[in-house]
């Protein structure tokens, strides 16, 4: 698709995690007339009930079609309810088995449990409890479904299939955390402010085996010295002034998940000893006890300096490196990746458009070309305000260059006039109008941004009148209105 065609952005809705109160239910019991009164039971309450009369024709029924729940008896000719139920966790494992019997021995209702029934029922039994058990199991299988749905949704907006991805540099550092994601091994991100990188810890942790445990990120930048050790390690209560209750700490919060160490070179020199410690030991001790916790923590340290030098610098330990340090990946800046401006502009505006409730179709080819020629300092999120504040300004359903602040859309000037510039550089003849406008364009563009948009201040900058600088604004297809 080309960068000025239409760009529809629809926000699919979520997958519904409401189920229906209506189970299937397979009754298994040798006594006809009971089995047929369950079944006319369940049936009125609306669920979907058939009977099978031995262990042999209920397998044969799961054989033809997914049932949720199976209430058998134990005693039948052939096979046992007990065997039924063993059969049944190997074959149909997601569906729940209810034994009923008149029976019923604490051994037997321990086996049971033991090989994995639902519940168990001893006959003979009211009805309403019946419903009652079944209902049960309706609302523990509904919010089963809940808890899977948003495990799909947080695959999808977390996983490494979310983070876009066509530049050759991206893609390489992904396919580094993807493998590191299959490893208990730690890792260092190593990028610029704003390329992604508590995104990228955040996928290595919900591709791997701790993914349904916590992810907890702490920023050691933001947190002063004084409390830094606490909250890595937590404190006993009257441990010093102020400390009124216990607190247990990131690291055993985050225990059998991850937890990313943003900014890691800004953690005070004699917090990194004792952070070295719990990574060898794979223990805390908190402030003001004796005792050790052990933790089963995986570690993910991130930087926006160069680890090495910041080892030369003293602001890493050299051993602290090393050991956080088995896995380093590298995250290129935005301005090495242009083949990702676009894709990454278009998923901003579906998203934070829909956010601030802004319906726009996309972004014109030169706003796009003026975001592509950027140099992004501020990368990805750099990015994404940009968008935002565009999405804001926009008075259409296209984000025009006018939306753009003028430190962006002055790079738009600095293409066209790049065959002017070059021109005149190497000798060669360029068309003069096309030259001049150019020039003036560009001229326009940059007092722009010194004016901090301000039309007014860049016209007696420029030493034209304010009626001029917004004719040519006009002329060179950029809305007049005010910034």
């Amino acid at each position: 698709m080309s960068a000025g065609a239409e760009h529809d952005v629809a926000c699919e809705a979520p997958p519904s995690t409401e189920s229906s109160r209506a189970l299937s239910v397979l009754v298994v019991d040798d006594d006809a007339p009971f089995a047929e009164m369950l079944v006319r039971l369940l049936s009125s309450e609306g669920h979907r009930a058939e009977r099978a009369d031995s262990a042999a024709a209920a397998l044969a029924a799961v054989g033809r079609g997914r049932w949720d729940v199976v209430l058998t008896d134990v005693k039948m000719p052939g096979e046992s309810g007990i065997d039924l139920l063993r059969e049944l966790r190997r074959r149909a494992p997601e569906t729940d088995v209810i034994v009923m019997t008149g029976y019923g021995t604490i051994e037997l209702t321990v086996e049971a449990m033991r090989l994995g029934a639902a519940d168990f029922l001893p006959k003979p039994f009211d009805n309403q409890e019946l419903l009652l058990r079944l209902g049960r199991l309706e609302r523990v299988r509904r919010l089963q479904n809940e808890l899977e749905s948003l495990r799909s949704e947080l695959e999808g907006r977390f996983g490494f299939e979310a983070i876009v991805a066509e530049s050759e540099g991206m893609r390489l550092a992904l396919r580094r955390a993807a493998a590191a994601a299959r490893t208990r091994s730690n890792v260092l991100l190593v990028g610029e402010t704003g390329t992604g990188k508590e995104v990228v810890a955040r996928a290595i942790h919900h591709a791997g085996p701790r993914a349904r445990a916590p992810f907890v990120a702490i920023n050691c930048a933001a947190l002063p010295r004084e409390i830094m050790e606490s909250e890595l390690f937590g404190h006993a209560r009257g441990a010093f002034t102020g400390a009124l209750t216990d607190k247990r700490g990131l690291f055993r919060a985050a225990h059998g998940g991850t937890l990313l160490l943003d900014e890691i070179t800004e953690m005070p020199v004699e917090t990194q000893a004792k952070l070295l410690r719990a990574l060898e030991t794979g223990c805390v001790r908190p402030i003001g006890t004796e005792r050790e916790q052990p933790v089963d923590v995986r570690v993910i340290a991130a930087t926006n300096r160069d680890p090495q030098q910041a080892v030369e610098q003293g602001r890493l330990r050299a051993d602290l490196y090393y050991r956080l340090g088995v896995i380093v990946i590298e995250l290129p800046p935005l301005r090495e990746r242009p083949e990702d401006i676009e894709p990454l502009a278009l998923r901003a505006i579906a998203e934070l458009g829909a956010r601030l409730e802004r319906r726009v179709r996309g972004i014109r080819p030169e706003a796009l070309e003026a975001l592509r020629r950027h140099r992004w300092p501020g990368n990805v999120r750099e990015l994404r305000n940009v968008i935002e504040s565009a999405l804001v300004l926009a008075p259409g359903p296209w984000i025009e260059l006018a939306d753009l602040p003028p430190s962006v859309a002055v790079a738009a000037g600095t293409a066209a006039s790049d065959g002017a510039a070059q021109a005149l550089e190497t000798n060669e003849i360029a068309p003069l109008d096309a030259t001049l406008k150019a020039v003036e364009r560009r001229m326009i563009l940059r007092a722009l941004a010194c004016a901090g948009g301000n039309k007014s201040r860049a016209a007696e900058m420029l030493g034209i009148s304010r009626k001029r600088i917004y004719r040519k604004l006009e002329e060179y297809g950029m809305a007049p209105g005010d910034a």
